[in-house]
């Protein structure tokens, strides 16, 4: 039974309909970390300065946060989620938001986001990388968006981690981030899609059914 909930009239001028069967979701994860704490991600620090800690920040509300102590010492700590098994994804898109302020005169900073394919026991792919060595004193307020199908999709324990190492250097805010895949599947197109019946704004819709399908959306 298919219902055309679009905010536009249920109407046409034609006989002939067209439909499409899109690939199946997958991955549909996402934190933004409202609940004020850090849920299912983790913090391992290697500084002697500040760690990663919740932060309610005006029109964004919580955030995961790190600032420099001003107290002469490194801030080293990297903010780690999850462990996501994509080895059903065929394709894997990271996404998250941040505002990240760096450089200024006897400062440096270094802010990476890495990913793991063991669970975390390695950090072997660079997803992005801010360095104020090469950008200088800045501030970036951005969404930012990673295809990760290379080296993600298809890998059991998947992890990111946000690294960030300072001295004197400002801070980093990171919010709503977003892993979306779309499933691997072999499944044959449908190639019978048929109207039984149309009745007002409600149709019956008739195809062959597909023995590898759990459901249909």
């Amino acid at each position: 039974l298919a219902i055309d909930d679009s905010d536009n009239a249920n109407s046409s001028t034609s006989e002939i309909w067209s439909f499409i069967i899109e690939a199946p979701h997958g991955i549909e994860y996402c934190q933004d970390w409202e609940t004020g704490d850090f849920d299912d991600w983790t913090v391992e620090d290697w500084g002697a300065g500040n760690s990663w800690e919740m932060y309610l920040l005006d029109g964004q509300g919580y955030t995961a946060h790190i600032q420099y102590s001003s107290t002469g010492v490194i801030e080293h700590s990297g903010l780690i989620s999850p462990i996501f098994d994509c080895s059903n994804q065929a394709t894997l898109e990271l996404g998250f938001w941040h505002q990240l302020r760096m450089g200024y005169d006897g400062s440096w900073t270094l802010a990476t986001v890495q990913g793991s394919i063991d669970g975390g026991n390695t950090w072997s792919v660079i997803l992005a990388q801010w360095d104020s060595q090469d950008y200088g004193s800045i501030e970036i307020i951005a969404d930012e968006l990673v295809d990760i199908t290379d080296w993600a999709a298809g890998e059991e324990q998947v992890r990111f981690m946000f690294e960030y190492e300072a001295l004197y250097d400002w801070h980093w805010n990171v919010d709503d981030i977003c892993l979306n895949g779309v499933l691997d599947t072999t499944l044959d197109p449908i190639t019978d899609l048929q109207i039984s019946w149309i009745t007002g704004d409600t149709m019956q819709l008739y195809w062959s059914p597909l023995a590898e399908a759990d459901n249909y959306n």
